[in-house]
C-alpha cells in the first residue's frame, strides 16, 4: 500500500512539474525559466524537483520523449492499407495525443521556443509515411513524394498552430476530418 501511495505521490509531483513547465513556456523560452521559478509556480520546493530531474532540460527532454514514444506507438498501430483507404484515423489519433498534451504542444509551437520538438514529430511521421508509402508508390518519383510530404506536413503544422491558438474550439474528430479532406482534396474540400 505504501509503495502505491509513493508512486501516486511521485506521479502527481512529476505531473505538476510538467504542467507547470509547459505553462511557463507559453510565457517565455525554457532557457529563461529557472528551477526556482518553476517550483514556486507549482508550490513545491527545489529539493523535490531535484529528486526527479537533473535540471529543466532533463524535465523537458523527458516530456518530449514521453510524447514522442506515445506518437511512435500510434504510428505503429496504423497499417498502410488502413492509411491508404483513409488517413483519418491516423490523423485523429495523432491529434488526440497532441490535444492531451496541449499545454506542452502550445508552448513548443509558440514563438517563445525553437522547433526541434516539432521536427522530431515530423521526422517520426515522415519515416512512417515514407516506409509505408514506398511500397505503394513503387516506381513513382520519390522526389514528388518528398515534396507532397513537405507540403502536407507544413499544412498540418499550420492547422495545429491555428487549432491550439484558437482554443481548440473544434473537436479532435472535426479537425482531423478537415485535415484529411484538405490533404486528399485541396481547395475542393472548401
Amino acid at each position: 500500500m505504501e509503495a502505491k501511495k509513493n508512486n501516486r505521490s511521485v506521479q502527481r509531483t512529476c505531473t505538476m512539474l510538467k504542467q507547470g513547465l509547459a505553462e511557463l513556456m507559453q510565457q517565455k523560452p525554457p532557457s529563461k525559466i529557472t528551477v526556482r521559478e518553476l517550483t514556486d509556480y507549482v508550490n513545491l520546493n527545489r529539493g523535490t524537483f531535484y529528486l526527479h530531474y537533473r535540471d529543466l532540460n532533463d524535465l523537458l527532454d523527458q516530456m518530449e520523449d514521453e510524447t514522442l514514444s506515445n506518437l511512435q506507438m500510434i504510428l505503429d498501430a496504423h497499417k498502410i492499407q488502413e492509411i491508404t483507404d483513409s488517413p483519418f484515423f491516423l490523423i485523429r489519433d495523432i491529434f488526440q495525443l497532441l490535444s492531451e498534451n496541449a499545454d506542452l504542444c502550445m508552448a513548443l509551437l509558440s514563438d517563445n521556443t525553437h522547433d526541434p520538438f516539432m521536427r522530431k514529430i515530423q521526422t517520426l511521421v515522415r519515416e512512417k509515411c515514407f516506409t509505408d508509402w514506398r511500397k505503394v508508390l513503387e516506381g513513382k518519383n520519390e522526389m514528388h513524394f518528398d515534396l507532397f510530404y513537405s507540403f502536407s506536413i507544413s499544412g498540418i503544422t499550420g492547422i495545429l498552430e491555428y487549432w491550439f491558438s484558437n482554443g481548440m474550439q473544434q473537436s479532435v474528430d472535426e479537425i482531423a476530418s478537415l485535415t484529411e479532406r484538405f490533404i486528399l482534396h485541396g481547395m475542393d474540400a472548401l
